[in-house]
């Protein structure tokens, strides 16, 4: 609704000369009835004429019928959902195109905002909080103008009861209070004069200066504190950073090069280390382990929850033009790969600005990005709704000018340490955002383990001895085989022709002319493809789609009305079969029903379909999805592909600028690396299956330019040359073409003499 259309419905005043019961015989008084205007209107006389100002949604002489924008449901006004996007695909039989978005069982959280207010003698100030607890202890840095002159720099603790609290105590001391655990425990740094900066733990009356231990000129922060009061920290020691731990009644311990950004209540830091591949880390007993997806540049873990489990982390995402900033949130113990939890306007991987800084026991964390309007905004990831939520949308503020910026931390009863801008002074104010209700949640972790991908190699037969090889393509719920097999004409003509590798033995299709190209195949074995049609008296050609089914013979299924070729690209569990229709709109996705009815799905190009008819493709301006009728932007952008679905529809791979994963179900995304382990750039790695585990399988391009067959789990991050993975073989793997729900991947090789030929690999 357009702000014209707001101001009209929400002040809309009628100016009445004749309504019910008020006739111009009788007494003003009687002869105007504000009472007219119904139950959505309130009414006003002005002598014997009435004035009707309707309610938001509602309009007419007496306020009875709903405004522009607004329609009637349960017997009320409600804004009206904007209609879905006309269907564009120009074909003449029906077109299922819409929009919809999956509805969520969980409401979002809300928040009071509770400002914290400058010290005792400030003229103004200027506050930033970073820190919070489960008890809604605020910890934070502020900046104040003393009313007698001069300012003061000091870090502070707050929550409602007490009010706000400089935890060192000297004017003297510049300080800055970034952590604070459940005891009410502060650690920061602090700097005297000219010193260097060094950390220190304050309970709001004492204060320590720990970082002295380590030598009255050495530089130390602390960046976090656990339940026993350890101090995750970054120390210089020697010219170099180095992570570093602080244990009361123990001293420091001195890490790798690198820094410590947060700790556990177990004494688990995480942060990043210099000398690890993806620098990211999380170091316990069992010593320093890299953490996050190998697939980007770089993994900075930000935070890690008192228990252990949850890690959140900045990493460098690749696009299609640059790296951009990207949250990843990790549960540790469920062995489930790293996921994106997408920037601060709630969409998935756009080139926006997403820093995580704070995550809680139950795996809710907060950060702050650049939306869409490239303003600061502060933003909450909540793992039961899989879905990232801008704060100010959360949050009751002292007004509506107010906005949260950032997001700092968020305590295990659901508080958050956040910064907002006074829209009257312009400047950073610390809030604690007070949950009106924090859930009760019991979160188990998953099962799933990465596999060893470890393979032996099953070598199809050739059709024909002396044919140029053959190309798998599919693979059933039983094991057997789709193939495209070379045969020889009588004119030596070289043609490829439809057949199934079954236990051994190779059959081919009712194929004799090698005219009948196929593509995929079933679980239950329906292929689907396309025919190349000779017109017996013009000679034209007309290629059209066919299903085919155990021991029927092979037929073409006719054309709609306005379609002048169809290729069929794949087929469903219940004989559907995915087409790509050239009609006046030019290439389209078209689906035929089992009962031969035609529907268009949209313009553009299909690419694959789940077994139970979930169909992925792409748009000039996207890549998409449709599922039940409905279709989904993947919110990607223009030149984005998803060029294969999971058998359930749950995985969509393809290519953006890089390669993709994409969970639809929690709506999160995974980038492929490449060879050298970069990420994928366009053209480097293209996605051809995707497993209902997630696993990828495709071709991808080696830094010579030479094709080779991949398989990328999540669980692992890592591209995986099938090649290095198979057994004893001289073939070298070009591509994977299919994989099923027990690993068993169909892929294509070549002999050291040139010769194609088709595999599946078995996992061992």
């Amino acid at each position: 609704m357009t702000w014209l259309q707001s101001l009209a419905t929400s002040s809309l005043v009628v100016l009445l000369a004749l309504v019910a019961g008020c006739g111009s015989g009788r007494p003003a008084s009687e002869r105007c009835d504000p009472g007219v205007c119904g139950a959505h209107g309130t009414g006003t006389c002005t002598g014997d004429r009435l004035t009707c100002s309707c309610d938001t949604g509602y309009a007419g002489a007496l306020c009875d019928v709903c405004a522009t924008g607004y329609v009637l449901e349960s017997g009320a006004c409600v804004e009206d959902e904007p209609p879905p996007p006309p269907c564009d695909a120009g074909l003449p039989f029906l077109c299922d195109e819409s929009e919809t978005r999956p509805a969520t069982g969980y409401a979002p959280v809300r928040f009071r905002a509770v400002r914290v207010p400058p010290i005792e003698g400030a003229e103004s100030q200027a506050s930033t909080a970073y820190g919070v607890n489960a008890h809604g202890q605020l910890a934070g840095t502020a900046r104040a103008v003393m009313s007698g002159g001069g300012f003061r720099n000091f870090a502070f603790r707050f929550d409602e009861e007490s009010g706000i609290v400089d935890v060192v105590g000297d004017s003297a001391i510049t300080s800055i209070g970034l952590a604070i655990n459940d005891d009410g425990l502060v650690t920061g740094s602090a700097s005297h004069s000219n010193a260097p900066d060094r950390a220190f733990v304050s309970d709001g009356e004492t204060f320590e200066d720990v970082g002295l231990e380590l030598g009255a000129n050495v530089y130390s922060l602390g960046t976090g504190i656990n339940a026993a009061g350890q101090v995750a920290g970054e120390c210089e020691i020697e010219s170099g950073y180095r992570i570093c731990r602080y244990t009361p009644g123990t001293g420091w311990e001195i890490f790798e090069p690198g820094g410590g950004y947060a700790v556990a209540d177990d004494g688990t830091l995480v942060g990043l280390a210099n000398e690890l591949e993806t620098s990211g880390f999380v170091r316990d007993d069992e010593g320093l382990v890299e953490i996050g997806p190998r697939s980007i540049f770089e993994t900075m873990p930000r935070a890690i929850s008192g228990n252990g489990r949850y890690v959140v982390a900045l990493q460098t995402r690749p696009t299609a033009t640059e790296p951009f900033g990207s949250a990843f949130w990790i549960d540790r113990e469920s062995g489930e790969p790293p996921i994106a939890i997408g920037d601060v306007d709630g969409r998935p991987l756009r080139d926006l600005y997403s820093q995580p800084w704070g995550v809680n026991d139950d795996g809710f964390a907060v950060g702050s990005g650049h939306d869409e309007g490239g303003q600061d905004a502060a933003w909450l990831f909540d793992p039961r709704r899989g879905e990232v939520m801008r704060l100010d949308a959360l949050t009751e503020l002292p007004s509506e000018s107010w906005r949260i910026q950032d997001a700092r931390a968020i305590g295990d009863a659901g508080h958050i340490a956040a910064t907002g801008i006074d829209p009257v002074t312009a400047e950073a104010v610390a809030l604690l955002l007070v949950p009106l209700a924090w859930p009760e949640i019991d979160r188990q972790p998953a099962t799933h383990a990465a596999g060893s991908h470890d393979y032996d190699v099953v070598e199809l037969q050739d059709g024909q001895e002396g044919a140029p090889g053959s190309m798998a393509l599919g693979i059933t719920a039983t094991g057997d085989v789709l193939l495209s097999s070379a045969f020889l004409t009588e004119e030596g003509a070289s043609r490829m022709r439809g057949a199934w590798w079954r236990e051994g033995e190779l059959s081919f299709l009712d194929d004799p002319s090698g005219e009948w190209v196929v593509s995929r195949t079933s679980r239950s074995g329906t292929i689907a493809g396309s025919v190349w049609v000779r017109d017996e008296f013009s000679d034209l050609r007309t290629w059209m789609p066919f299903t085919h089914e155990g021991s029927a013979p092979l037929a073409p299924h006719l054309l709609a009305e306005g379609i002048a070729h169809a290729f069929g690209y794949d087929v469903d569990a219940a004989g559907e079969v995915l087409i790509e229709c050239l009609g006046d709109a030019g290439p389209s996705a078209c689906v035929r029903t089992s009962d031969g009815a035609w529907h268009a799905l949209f313009v553009g190009q299909p690419f694959a379909m789940s077994e139970d008819g979930v169909v992925a493709g792409a748009r000039a301006d996207d890549a998409v999805v449709v599922a039940g009728g409905a279709l989904t932007p993947l919110g990607l952008g223009e030149g984005a592909i998803a060029s294969a679905i999971s058998d359930d529809g749950r995985y969509v791979a393809g290519v953006y600028g890089h390669a993709f994963v994409y969970d639809r179900t929690d709506e999160v995304y995974d980038w492929l690396p490449d060879a050298a382990g970069d990420p994928a750039t366009i053209g480097r790695v293209m996605p051809l299956a995707v497993s209902d585990e997630g696993v990828v399988v495709g071709t991808a391009s080696d830094t010579d330019g030479h094709p080779f067959a991949f398989l990328y789990d999540p669980r692992e991050g890592e591209l995986v040359r099938l090649d290095t993975r198979a057994g004893d073989t001289e073939l070298v793997l070009r591509e994977a073409r299919d994989i099923d729900a027990r690993g068993a991947i169909v892929a294509n090789g070549v002999e050291p003499d040139g010769t194609e030929r088709g595999v599946v690999l078995v996992p061992r």
